[in-house]
């Protein structure tokens, strides 16, 4: 997915200006930046809920003269703010086939495959019974990210979908996003204020300042270059244990 001069305005304030970088396919991409600095109205921009002017494409075709349908079975979307339905785990995650579905029509088996294959990775079946509404924050994020898997879209984009988790789940989820870009293909992109999972998970950081696009890149690469201390007056240090890259931060 390319963004091309992405322009938001609200009124007279300028909350996009100019935006421009490329997600990388089969990658995990992280945006970070400080609040108001404009990633989950890019988000939206995507989601064709927040009007914009420039260009926002996906293999050469524009999003904006997609219709909803068919901008849903490209990319599912998982926003900050979840609603709490009383509908079971079950058809919540079923409400990702909605795109490939005439109105009124049942399942099909490839609908099933997908709901079970989305159901069995994020590891949701053992409450495929429960009611939404009654589920804890962390549930909740899992199960929406089940139904957003069931879509089968090739993009997936999450904005801070590890607000209500637990540390430590909060890491294998970020883990699972992993698998999902390198294992099954997928291009992922993250917004989070959490650096760490970022810097270590991810393949790509885009950085966000004021409605401007500031980085684009390696983690190694943005840690060169000093983003983090620009942003949030932290530097980063990468740290390899048993093959794998760690990071931590220290104030400057």
């Amino acid at each position: 997915m390319n963004f091309q001069d992405i322009h938001v305005r609200y009124g007279n304030k300028p909350v996009l200006n100019g935006v421009s970088f490329s997600l990388k396919p089969g990658a995990l991409t992280a945006m970070i930046g400080r609040n108001g600095c404009g990633k989950s109205t890019l988000v939206g921009c995507v989601g064709g809920t927040v009007p914009y002017t420039g260009l926002i494409t996906e293999g050469g075709l524009p999003l904006a003269g997609m219709t909803r349908r068919e901008r849903a079975r490209l990319v599912a979307i998982l926003p900050q703010v979840l609603l709490s339905p009383h509908v079971t785990v079950e058809e919540l995650v079923g409400y990702g086939r909605n795109p490939y579905l005439p109105f009124g029509a049942r399942f099909s088996d490839n609908d099933r495959q997908a709901v079970e294959w989305a159901a069995e990775i994020t590891e949701v079946k053992p409450l495929w019974e429960k009611y939404v509404d009654r589920l804890s924050g962390g549930e909740r994020q899992k199960v929406y990210l089940a139904m957003i898997l069931a879509q089968t879209t090739p993009l997936l984009l999450l904005d801070e979908p590890s607000t209500y988790m637990d540390p430590g789940y909060e890491y294998g989820f970020m883990q699972m996003l992993s698998r999902l870009a390198h294992e099954a293909g997928k291009t992922v992109l993250v917004v989070t204020h959490d650096l760490t999972q970022a810097f270590t998970v991810a393949d790509q950081i885009v950085a966000m300042e004021d409605g401007k696009v500031i980085f684009c890149g390696s983690p190694e690469r943005c840690a060169a270059e000093g983003v983090t201390e620009r942003l949030f007056r932290l530097k980063t240090h990468f740290v390899m244990e048993d093959g794998a890259r760690n990071t931590y931060f220290s104030q400057v």
